[in-house]
């Protein structure tokens, strides 16, 4: 997964969808957010009592999907320079976050029960979208 936007854009979208994540879960997962890049991006909180995803536009040069530890990435996203930020992932999981002279690499997850928990729990009335 590879994909760049604006700040301000992440940033938004990572404090929103942040609030439906779990602070403590013996499910590791619901600590953090699901990051999928396809046509957009869409980062989904979720702690399997409430659920929230917001979608953005992003360049997106390769699609996938991580999930992050939610308050680890919220605190790297507010202390990046404004500037285009540029996220990407691997095949192991291992997360690049870097903007201007800032560089974080940190470690993701992937967890089928995330994805599946999360698609059929979260009502369309929590929806949001943000354009540049």
């Amino acid at each position: 997964m590879k994909f760049t936007c604006e700040k301000y854009l992440l940033s938004l979208a990572v404090a929103t969808a942040g609030r439906a994540a779990a602070s403590k879960s013996p499910i590791p997962a619901m600590e953090g957010l699901l990051i999928e890049a396809g046509h957009n991006v869409r980062v989904t909180g979720y702690d399997l009592k409430k659920g929230i995803y917001t979608t953005f536009e992003a360049d997106v040069s390769a699609p996938g999907s991580v999930v992050i530890n939610a308050k680890l990435f919220g605190d790297i996203v507010r202390k990046l320079p404004d500037g285009i930020v540029s996220v990407c992932s691997d095949e192991n999981n291992a997360v690049n976050i870097a903007c201007g002279n800032a560089d974080y690499n940190i470690s993701g997850t992937i967890s089928p029960t995330f994805r599946r928990s999360t698609t059929a729990a979260i009502s369309p009335c929590r929806r949001t979208r943000w354009r540049a």
